[in-house]
């Protein structure tokens, strides 16, 4: 009569385990064909930085895929214009506004290639890519500074005319957001000449005319096609 019993509630058991486990393998199946479902490969992704406008620059920037999204090629273009204010104060003239344009190529290779799908986000997040790579940039500006005249005591207007020429290596990484919606973040570094017409001869890191080892940081944001 025991073993009956015993027999019984093992039945009972199995009867119980066997849908609950067919719910959960079909759980994990779908689950499984929503991570591997492709939800369009992006080829193309145009951006614009929005930091650039604080220093007056439109900055337009095109990315196009190659080799199965292993490796790509970005080329940006920005135009600066701005009223440089400061001539009206320290100035010996009326405000003047700066020029100039730039062109940066970028070559990069997907170490962690981009990935078509997201993860457990519903079509959400979005992961687009681990590259590096070199980079060519080049920079004109045309403006006008105001410098003090130690002979003359006073404040004198100069025009410079600067071409600036950089090249180096830079690491990123990509996001999307709906898999439309692009955060690319790079860092790295190189080299920078300058040529022209600089009236300051001391110059920093990151102000017009300097020449030596420059740091390359970017952020944009972009729309994928």
């Amino acid at each position: 009569m025991k073993n009956t019993r015993w027999i019984f509630f093992a039945l009972l058991c199995t009867l119980f385990w066997l849908p609950l486990n067919g719910f959960s393998q079909a759980d994990d199946e779908v689950e499984n064909a929503r991570l591997v479902e492709s939800d369009g490969h992006i080829k193309n992704i145009v951006k614009i930085s929005p930091f650039h406008f604080a220093d007056g620059t439109f900055l337009l920037s095109y990315e196009h895929m190659l080799s199965e999204n292993k490796s790509s090629l970005m080329f940006s273009a920005g135009l600066h214009s701005r009223t440089n204010y400061n001539r009206a104060f320290g100035g010996s003239g009326t405000p003047d506004p700066d020029f100039g344009f730039q062109e940066e190529f970028q070559y990069r290779i997907y170490v962690i290639p981009p990935q078509d799908y997201s993860r457990n986000d519903r079509g959400f997040w979005y992961f687009k890519g681990f590259y590096a790579g070199p980079y060519l940039k080049h920079r004109y500006l045309q403006r006008t500074v105001t410098q003090w005249d130690w002979v003359l005591q006073v404040n004198t207007d100069e025009k410079e005319n600067i071409n600036q020429v950089a090249g180096g290596v830079l690491l990123g990484v990509q996001f999307a957001i709906g898999n439309r919606f692009f955060m690319d973040f790079y860092t790295g570094g190189g080299v920078q000449r300058s040529f022209g017409e600089v009236s300051n001869q001391f110059i920093s890191v990151g102000q017009p005319g300097y020449s030596g080892v420059v740091p390359q940081i970017g952020f944009q944001i972009g729309i994928g096609l």
